[in-house]
């Protein structure tokens, strides 16, 4: 973006990363509706999607930390661990990993994610966001933060595999 704005280029940028720790603070103003990222979340969407319990996880974390709360992947993947290994009455890898085979669960904000038995692929939704002023909490401290633009669920994408995952002998 640095060279774009210094070139006087003035494009959207979409990204992937640009969410991750540091790059709301690399990019500032000059990111002012012009820069979008692919993303599992952002603080923004529990008010977005007005989910309470989504709202009060999100202030709970920004009073304690002095960063944004992305990876709700993570949390989703910790509760479907926990899940698999009390399905399995086990912490054996391979009774976990078979009783994660299609395992669903229901994330922070209410979506369903899924364990494709296939390949072991989490299937979760993902955000597609705007880095604007107007976001009702800002990323990093900058007076900018992300707005949904687009949200696909799991299912909207997910794609056949042609995976033949090899398995352990049971």
């Amino acid at each position: 973006m640095k060279a774009g704005n210094d070139a006087g280029l003035d494009i959207r940028y979409d990204a992937y990363l640009a969410h991750q720790p540091g790059g709301p603070t690399s990019t500032g103003p000059a990111g002012d509706n012009r820069l979008t990222s692919v993303m599992e979340f952002h603080d923004n969407v529990p008010a977005e999607e007005h989910n309470e319990a989504g709202q009060k996880f999100v202030d709970g974390f920004r009073a304690r930390a002095d960063f944004n709360f992305i990876p709700l992947d993570y949390l989703t993947m910790f509760r479907m661990l926990t899940a698999a290994i009390n399905k399995a009455g086990s912490t054996d890898a391979l009774k976990v990993a078979l009783a994660l085979e299609n395992m669903k669960v229901t994330d922070l904000m209410g979506d369903e994610n899924i364990m494709r038995a296939e390949d072991h692929q989490l299937l979760s939704p993902l955000h597609e966001a705007v880095f604007t002023r107007s976001a009702k909490l800002d990323a990093e401290h900058t007076g900018l933060g992300w707005k949904t633009e687009a949200k696909l669920s799991a299912a909207d994408l997910t794609l056949p595999t042609i995976c033949k995952m090899k398995r352990p002998t049971q």
